[in-house]
């Protein structure tokens, strides 16, 4: 790592060598072995299309009056993605992810709530709601409260309807939730919106680009976007399942008044007026102009074909790990899942998937929560063309694992973020201890686990 500034510049190749050498130990997304992160469509030609991205990232959004096809391809964008959900008077800003969208959300309802009332805001999210509810909830000052899930893994009506009152800002439902790809009670919280008069977030961060065409191919996916009348906000991530350049998302309104407050302005002061419809001012116009290449290159047939792909690849892949002996986690409404090992150690399984070249995400979940610890998998069209080697791979890991008593370290649960830090250190060897650490302590404790941890990764000095 470099430790200060450099005195004289470096040739391109000595900055194309460091770069890579930089880039060695990254995870590599080569023959589909991953699971997470990056959402692969397997279309070579595709890459064909990051000129336009390039050329398009030397364009400033922030001013499109300098820039005004930023504004024409932003619009076009969202009109798309309007007209995709079934919204005829929507409005909607381009983001650069689902957590910048989800915060310009919870700040338009936050602000719609204050016209009327005061104190702090109450946000209603499910414990299986995405954690950038929690992380907007600190940005913008608003309390969360948290309600269960029902048997099935959905976000409980019934908690929801206990948990409203005089504070409730908005409530959120998730199409699907990430944790285990199962789509929340959406309708009957649409309803309860609607009878409340209360703000309803759908976050289809990850569903959104693929709940649509999953339907056309005749799945069963219940209504969840402007279709239903209690719906104010809906969260699509395009980067996911719209195989668009990473920093892509949108936030879309049922209609233009609600987007009012999102939108800051500034002509209070000497320089120029400033007028920025998202969290960012400057803004490269890349991953805009990409997104608009992929939406158009594919259209609505050629994402349909894709999401057969990915339908054909998820039901031989998570059918292929029941019958391994695995158990999957509820029953997933899409094409993302999670599984578990109700005999042995999950965190074995996904670890040695992670030696073994595969990278699913493991969820350790909490005792607390009283919810399954697993291993996920976000399934792509190109997974297609590796299911019967994931799936041999699977059923080696899963025969070992049954028979694996490894000895695993000892720690104590009460014991503090700095001192379970320095035992997961020195103890490199047991790649489980993290996630069982994780999964029977507190999560406050986890959580500063995990602060500590950044706070030093991101700390030159020390790299």
């Amino acid at each position: 790592m470099m430790k200060e500034f450099p005195l004289n510049g470096m040739n391109i190749d000595g900055i194309n060598k460091k770069l890579e050498d930089y880039g060695d130990k990254d995870i590599k997304n080569s023959k589909g072995r991953l699971f997470t992160y990056f959402y692969d469509p397997g279309i070579p030609e595709l890459n064909d299309l990051d000129k336009l991205f390039l050329t398009f990232s030397k364009r400033n959004g922030m001013d499109y009056h300098a820039f005004p096809s930023t504004l024409k391809i932003e619009n076009d964008v969202t009109a798309m993605m309007l007209s995709l959900l079934h919204s005829d008077n929507g409005s909607g800003t381009f983001t650069t992810g689902g957590t910048e969208s989800i915060i310009l959300a919870m700040k338009s309802a936050r602000d719609t709530f204050l016209e009327n009332y005061s104190g702090i805001p109450e946000v209603i999210v499910p414990v299986t709601g995405h954690p950038s509810f929690g992380k907007a909830a600190e940005y913008l000052g608003l309390k969360i409260k948290r309600i269960g899930v029902d048997s099935n893994y959905r976000a409980d009506p019934e908690e929801l309807k206990n948990a409203i009152n005089e504070k409730t800002a908005m409530i959120v439902a998730s199409a699907p939730a990430f944790p285990y790809g199962i789509m929340d009670n959406i309708k009957e919280f649409s309803e309860i919106a609607s009878d409340h008069n209360i703000w309803m977030h759908v976050d289809a961060c990850v569903g959104g680009m693929i709940l649509p065409f999953l339907k056309k191919l005749g799945s069963n996916i219940p209504d969840y976007d402007f279709k239903l009348p209690g719906v104010s906000s809906i969260s699509v991530d395009l980067h996911k399942y719209g195989f668009t350049p990473k920093g892509s998302s949108v936030i879309l309104y049922k209609n233009e008044k609600l987007r009012e407050h999102q939108i800051y302005v500034n002509a209070g002061w000497p320089g120029y007026p400033m007028s920025n419809a998202g969290i960012q001012a400057t803004k490269s116009a890349g991953p805009l102009a990409g997104s608009w290449a992929v939406l158009n290159y594919l259209g609505f047939n050629g994402y349909t074909s894709l999401a057969k792909k990915t339908l054909d690849a998820y039901k031989k892949i998570s059918n292929g790990i029941e019958k391994t002996g695995y158990k999957i986690t509820g029953k997933p409404d899409a094409t993302i899942f999670a599984f578990q090992d109700d005999n042995s150690d999950i965190f074995e399984t996904g670890v040695e998937l992670i030696d073994r070249g595969w990278y699913p995400q493991i969820q350790p979940s909490n005792t607390a929560l009283k919810l399954p610890s697993t291993v996920h998998l976000n399934i792509s069209p190109v997974h297609v063309e590796v299911a019967d080697e994931f799936l041999e791979t699977i059923s080696d890991i899963h025969n070992n694992v049954s028979n694996n008593k490894i000895k695993r370290t000892e720690f104590n649960k009460k014991s503090s973020a700095e001192d379970l830090l320095k035992l997961i250190k020195a103890h490199p060897e047991d790649k489980t201890l993290f996630y069982h650490i994780l999964n029977q302590i507190d999560s406050k404790t986890g959580e500063e686990i995990f602060k500590k941890i950044t706070d030093e990764d991101f700390t030159a000095s020390k790299n």
